[in-house]
């Protein structure tokens, strides 16, 4: 790709070498260990991308079940460290850290607007150090209705505060 673009892509990144075969999309990829897997190492040294999103879920384990959490930032939209292939794409995810790291394990690789262009162009090296230093800063998370549960609620309220 010359330049940056933005681009429309479906969610679930199959490299290019798996495109023919009956291989499982992935929707997620360990930012510590992507530029060596195989499945990711091609997209991790000349594939990477933002992925731009208002916030992200995750669940917390309670005694009743699982606990929804949305996360946003505090000055609103937020891009992910993520890598594609053709039209296809897929996120990062690190260890949790901040807010995040009390209710779930793992959270979404979240860049910050001025290294934006180095996670851009950056080598792997890199771009691998840029992975590890990133953190949570400006996350706010609330709990959501258990609602988010089930694919067929899609509408705003999924984002309102829940008791």
């Amino acid at each position: 790709m010359i330049g940056n673009q933005i681009r429309l892509a479906s969610w679930g990144y199959v490299p290019e070498w798996g495109r023919d075969k009956d291989i499982k999309p992935q929707i997620n990829a360990r930012s510590e260990t992507a530029a060596v897997k195989p499945y990711f190492r091609h997209g991790f040294q000349a594939r990477r991308c933002l992925v731009l999103a208002n916030g992200f879920y995750e669940w917390e384990k309670t005694r009743g079940g699982k606990q929804p959490w949305y996360f946003c930032h505090r000055q609103g939209l937020m891009a992910f460290a993520g890598l594609y292939s053709g039209e296809t794409f897929c996120i990062l995810t690190r260890e949790s850290c901040g807010s995040v790291a009390n209710i779930h394990g793992r959270m979404p690789a979240v860049v910050p607007p001025e290294r934006y262009g180095y996670w851009l162009g950056a080598d792997v090296a890199g771009a691998a150090r840029l992975l590890r230093k990133i953190g949570s800063k400006g996350l706010d998370g609330y709990r959501v209705s258990a609602r988010v549960n089930t694919p067929v609620n899609n509408d705003a309220t999924l984002i309102e505060r829940s008791g």
